[in-house]
């Protein structure tokens, strides 16, 4: 799994190095002092001939003279440039130097995009340097400038930053967080970035052992990436393709994912990186089939195109190098791989500890070693335990989640009967009150009485808040754990008809859900913006069906009105059904279209309409729909809203209700 990190970690600073050298070497300034001027016009004839290093001394003169004048501009682009060369050069120690002087001079300029872009690059160098803490204290700088930011590209690069620093730590909600953000955030047109975002998080959920999710991510990532144009990435979108595969058993699909990766890389130029990576697992997918020929085949091209130093930190490498000396029962190979991974000092993730302790007790085992063979195996079963227990953590977190609820269950009953007294309480205290208005006719002083029930009345509708809030938090709560429970039985049914029936008990319950989320973070406690909530709604289905960014045009065109409870959860429900069958029905084939959701106010009635540009039905699949579920749950919230409804299927569908029964809330 490090390897993996460090792979990818590598090919963004490479994207990176590019479009430095394409723009921030041939800037042109404003500089007033006429020396500095012909200095940096004499840089500018250096780079556009590609003279990069040749320009080194001609930078650190600019740097003597713009100080000596007090050109900032310059001062801070030269250093950014030397920064820039040095990294490129391997010379770590003085690029960071050269980079704290460009950052230092760039804020002095306020130019906050390329003062940003040099405090990620910073922070970079630091974390290949091993400095963790002081790299994510430099992206920690950027995020408090993110609002001045101009270039969202900066944003997306940040959150890619922030993701693979938590991912060096373990820390996988953090990662989750910050590359889901870069996913969301990327525009579909921008096909690099867009792959780069899928690619982190499909590496991501192989991380959680999230692999269903990890794949739809990885096979996204695919449709954004030109085999022509960016081979490398191509390739390596392969890959981590056939990475999936191999992880969820199916070893000869993960082969030809493979095979495909390695041949592409074969062709293409700078590709040793990832050509060794992914050799090294084609290597241990042939060792799980059997082959082991061929798994030596590719470990020995592994190791022809992987330098030195990456040989001998990889250890996915040498754990199927020792694998298959044992295969062999090289006892003298066996034994100098065995006293390396004694001597490794690099953090191992539980994955690489559990496949080490099963070679160390393999490895045993061939020298006739009983008692040290048993010690590992025993080891082994130990991690492999553990393994499990993470591979079941997303149950028990349902578990976890549904414990949480019923606690919470207990003390919202408490809570009620405490209120309910505090109620009848209140009764008696109104009565007493009258009294007291009647005493005030006699006594004055009777005022300050007065005053203290008052306090109390308002202490006690507090606590009614309190409590109203604390149910919709419970309901939504109960809602959750009804919907992760029918997720997580979905995935033992094969049936498709009885699979497509949990889909939409999940989305029933989600859009009822998302109404009791709202009500329990805002003040208002009984009224419900349909903008905001049928804009969640509606986003939230593209994502329940899968449907690719950019497939499905979704046009809310929703008034922002502000309804009772009662009112939105009938018109949630039918919004859901119909959004639900025009995806389900109205696009066949992975064709592209446009869903439409209007809400609007008509004098004394409310517009509600769903449609769609797809094929559109016919007069006997409008009468087979209506005796569907669906249906049946439309025409009986169709009698609650007092709504007439209308479908009308020409050149796609439209279904159109006017709702008289509703009721707005100030």
């Amino acid at each position: 799994m490090k390897h993996n990190r460090f792979c990818m970690l590598f090919l963004l600073l490479m994207y990176s190095y590019i479009g430095l050298f394409s723009q921030g070497h041939s800037i042109h300034l404003d500089i007033d002092d006429p020396q500095t001027r012909v200095l940096w016009d004499s840089l500018i004839v250096y780079n556009k001939a590609n003279q990069y290093y040749e320009a080194i001394p001609l930078l650190l003169r600019i740097t003597q003279q713009a100080e000596k004048v007090g050109e900032i501009e310059a001062l801070a682009f030269a250093y950014e440039n030397l920064a820039e060369l040095r990294q490129l050069e391997g010379k770590l120690k003085e690029a960071q130097k050269y980079s704290l002087l460009a950052i230092k001079y760039l804020f002095e300029i306020k130019d906050w995009d390329n003062y940003a872009t040099r405090l990620r690059r910073l922070s970079n160098l630091l974390s290949s340097l091993g400095d963790h803490d002081a790299a994510f204290y430099y992206l920690n700088q950027v995020k408090k400038i993110k609002h001045k930011i101009e270039n969202e590209n900066i944003i997306h690069l940040l959150h890619a930053d922030l993701g693979d620093y938590y991912f060096t730590q373990n820390k996988f909600d953090s990662v989750y967080y910050y590359r889901k953000l870069y996913v969301n955030s990327v525009s579909v047109l921008d096909t690099n970035f867009s792959n780069q975002a899928n690619i982190a998080m499909a590496v991501t959920l192989i991380n959680i052992n999230d692999y269903d999710r990890a794949m739809i991510y990885a096979k996204r990532a695919l449709d954004f990436t030109n085999p022509k144009k960016y081979p490398l990435s191509y390739a390596k979108t392969l890959g981590r393709i056939g990475y999936v595969e191999a992880y969820n058993g199916n070893i000869e699909v993960a082969k030809t994912y493979f095979n495909d990766a390695i041949n592409l890389l074969n062709k293409t130029k700078h590709s040793e990186k990832l050509m060794s990576y992914f050799c090294t697992l084609s290597a241990r997918n042939y060792i799980e089939l059997g082959d082991y020929t061929e798994a030596k085949k590719m470990i020995a091209i592994a190791q022809s195109v992987m330098q030195k130093q990456d040989l001998n930190s990889s250890i996915d490498y040498h754990i199927a190098v020792w694998e298959l000396a044992i295969i062999d029962k090289d006892q003298i190979e066996s034994e100098r791989l065995h006293q390396k991974f004694k001597n490794f000092n690099k953090i191992l993730n539980l994955y690489h500890e559990s496949r080490i302790a099963k070679l160390n007790s393999w490895h045993f085992d061939l020298l006739e070693d009983k008692k040290n063979a048993l010690r590992y195996f025993e080891k082994y079963s130990l991690l492999k335990d553990s393994l499990q227990t993470i591979q079941n953590a997303k149950a028990i977190q349902n578990i976890e989640i549904q414990f949480e609820t019923e606690k919470k269950d207990i003390e919202i009953a408490t809570v009620s009967n405490k209120i309910r007294l505090q109620r009848n309480g209140l009764l008696v205290g109104v009565a007493l009150l009258f009294g007291l208005f009647v005493l005030l006719y006699f006594n004055e002083k009777s005022k300050k009485r007065i005053s203290i029930q008052n306090k109390m009345i308002s202490s006690t509708l507090k606590e009614k808040e309190i409590l109203l809030k604390e149910i919709h938090h419970r309901v939504k709560n109960n809602l959750q754990v009804i919907s992760s429970l029918l997720s997580i039985q979905s995935r033992s049914i094969n049936d498709k008809k009885a699979k497509e029936a949990i889909v939409e008990g999940r989305t029933r319950v989600h859009s009822m859900s998302l109404i009791h989320q709202d009500l329990y973070k805002k003040d208002n406690l009984t009224g419900i913006r349909m903008d905001r909530y049928l804009g969640s709604l509606t986003k939230d289905l593209l994502d329940t069906y899968n449907i690719s960014e950019g497939m499905i045009i979704l046009d809310n065109q929703i008034e922002p009105l502000k309804l009772d409870v009662d009112s939105v959860i009938p018109m949630g429900l039918i919004v859901n059904e119909l959004m639900s069958n025009a995806l389900k029905y109205a696009f066949p084939e992975n064709r592209d279209g446009k869903i439409a959701v209007l809400l609007k106010e008509q004098g004394a009635s409310l517009l509600l309409q769903v449609s769609d540009n797809g094929i559109g039905m016919k007069e006997q699949q409008i009468n087979s729909n209506s005796e569907s579920f669906g249906y049946t749950l439309i025409r009986a919230f169709k009698n609650k809203l007092d709504a007439k409804i209308d479908i009308q299927s020409e050149g796609g569908t439209v279904v159109s209700l006017v709702i008289n029964n509703y009721k707005k809330v100030v």
